[in-house]
């Protein structure tokens, strides 16, 4: 199996992904609902957007690939697909 602990943020943005992403962009690129990406954003454990225009904010694709990057290893194994 390959050794994940060299997964740098770089290597999880691929060429032409956007720089930036909005609430339903992030939720779905992480696998996570809207809610708990802004719960995770209050409680402080998920970086805060980034104020894009006067009435828009987004997240910078590279500081979520570096959050996703820094995550711990799990010891559990991941549902079973039921598609």
């Amino acid at each position: 199996m390959a050794d994940t602990a060299a997964i740098t943020p770089e290597k999880l943005i691929t060429p032409g992904s956007p720089m930036a992403l909005d609430l339903p962009g992030v939720a779905a690129t992480l696998g996570l609902s809207e809610s708990t990406v802004q719960l995770m954003v209050r409680e402080g454990q998920f970086p805060e957007p980034r104020q894009m225009s006067g009435r828009r904010v987004g997240w910078i694709t590279i500081e979520v690939a570096a959050w996703l990057a820094a995550r711990p290893r799990s010891t559990q194994l991941p549902p079973p697909n039921k598609g």
